[in-house]
């Protein structure tokens, strides 16, 4: 087995070659993240706390140095101030222009995705960045040139490598079959995946995910991607997340997955009360999102034959049923709750 290491590289040629198994990254896509301090303390003396949407974009392309590259920027998008007791002190909408910061150069042929550094990351690493990035540096994000086994060791200190667990093709929301790439993390005991043309989609992902801490207190959440006109989303909304258009996302986007046959849902329309049924010899995530993107409380029981939960406390109408399975398979539902 081969093993990977993640290290900087100057910036020498680029072959531009179509592969037709591989999905490059499109110039136009974008991860919305939420930024959280650590939680409150509940003691009225200490400073408010402020949880912060920003987003990373690829928009457009550009020539450096004879090469082809795609444009990177960065954008604070809105604030919420807390009191230490939990109420609302503040919210706003940040009107700085997006800052370009670098850009994206993809090696079609090798499967490999670089990042050019343009500027001092202090300006725009949300994320607390485990190393400073050198200016007119290229640094190797993705390489999906990788097999079943294989270890992919990044070289930031507080790291920990990633093992290939399982390489697959699966299809998205949008229809769309892509490469998807299952990676075990022994230390943490969890399991991370990546998308071509996508990026990392765990809690802590995105274009950076190889070089973004894994935050001890409070930290970046990945809300949604964007890409193109679609969006793919893969982290619980709290009720400071923010993606963008996200109510048109859930009324106009989402496309109804058709729950697979051992997981089967009833009534639906019902007058709050639905039972789920599952044949799985695991344990299902829950979860209920409404038409502003909100995650309503819910209280999930279980039954003989599966799950039951309600949510008679709201109002009539559409809501979006969330369903995460043992083996990270996400089934969007939508349900209607009838008086």
């Amino acid at each position: 087995m081969k093993k990977i290491t993640l290290i900087p590289i100057l910036v020498f040629f680029h072959l531009l070659i179509t592969a037709q198994s591989y999905t490059p990254f499109t110039t136009d896509t974008r991860w919305s993240y939420t930024i959280s301090p650590f939680i409150d303390s509940g003691n009225p003396n200490d400073f408010p706390i402020t949880t912060r949407g920003f987003y990373y974009e690829i928009k457009g392309d550009t020539i450096i140095n004879e090469i082809l590259h795609s444009k990177v920027y960065y954008k604070p998008t809105w604030y919420k101030t807390y009191h230490q007791l939990g109420y609302l002190l503040e919210t706003g909408t940040s009107l700085t222009a997006p800052i370009l910061v670098g850009a994206t150069r993809e090696d079609i042929q090798d499967k490999k995705v670089y990042f050019l550094n343009l500027t001092n990351t202090d300006s725009w690493s949300t994320c607390f960045f485990d190393t400073n990035l050198e200016i007119n540096n290229e640094y190797l994000l993705y390489d999906f040139d990788i097999e079943v086994g294989d270890t992919v060791q990044f070289n930031y200190p507080t790291e920990y490598p990633l093992i290939l667990e399982e390489k697959s093709i699966e299809k998205l929301s949008n229809g769309e079959e892509r490469n998807v790439y299952t990676f075990y993390q022994e230390e943490t005991l969890s399991h991370i995946t990546w998308i071509e043309g996508i990026g990392a989609t765990h809690e802590y992902g995105g274009l950076f995910s190889a070089m973004m801490l894994f935050p001890f207190e409070g930290g970046c959440e990945l809300n949604c991607i964007k890409e193109t006109d679609f969006y793919h989303l893969y982290s619980p909304i709290n009720d400071d997340g923010d993606c963008d258009n996200l109510d048109y996302f859930l009324n106009n986007i989402i496309t109804p997955t058709a729950l697979p046959s051992d997981i089967s849902l009833s009534p639906n329309p019902s007058n709050g009360t639905f039972y789920i049924q599952t044949e799985l010899n695991s344990n299902l995530e829950i979860q209920v999102i409404d038409l502003s993107g909100t995650r309503i409380p819910i209280s999930i029981h279980s039954t003989s034959l599966g799950y039951s939960f309600n949510i008679k406390h709201k109002p009539e109408g559409i809501y979006i049923l969330k369903i995460i399975t043992d083996d990270h398979k996400i089934y969007f539902h939508k349900i209607c709750k009838i008086q």
